[in-house]
């Protein structure tokens, strides 16, 4: 079973994300959390698992995306976590020095269910 969180603000993300990740026929669950400073209490919880990937939204509001990059990176246990940086805006938009030096994969938000759903699943079958 592969596990996963996803954190963005947007509710409608929330939904895309939940139907795309069904859609894939993948083993995956997936908790959900609408901003920064809950999944970072969450993940920080001694009693709570590293999952497998860390789907996160890049802008945000109190915090840049690459400092809450840096804030979760810090956390040792998520140290074999893949992150992924799901963003309404092109990749271009984001340093591609960044997705390497933060060994992150990018995966673009699209209004299409059947396109999420195809990248999730290149995303989270490519290492099984």
């Amino acid at each position: 079973m592969i596990t996963c969180i996803l954190i963005d603000d947007d509710p409608d993300d929330h939904e895309i994300f939940r139907i795309a990740i069904q859609e894939t026929s993948v083993p995956v669950v997936c908790d959900f959390f609408h901003n920064w400073v809950e999944a970072d209490a969450h993940l920080r919880n001694d009693a709570v698992y590293a999952p497998d990937f860390v789907f996160m939204d890049w802008y945000w509001s109190g915090i840049q995306g690459i400092d809450y990059l840096i804030r979760l990176k810090q956390i040792t246990k998520l140290n074999t976590s893949q992150f992924v940086i799901y963003s309404g805006f092109v990749q271009s938009e984001i340093d591609a020095n960044l997705l390497v030096d933060y060994n992150c994969k990018y995966l673009q938000k699209s209004g299409s269910i059947a396109a999420t759903a195809a990248a999730l699943k290149a995303v989270v079958t490519e290492t099984q």
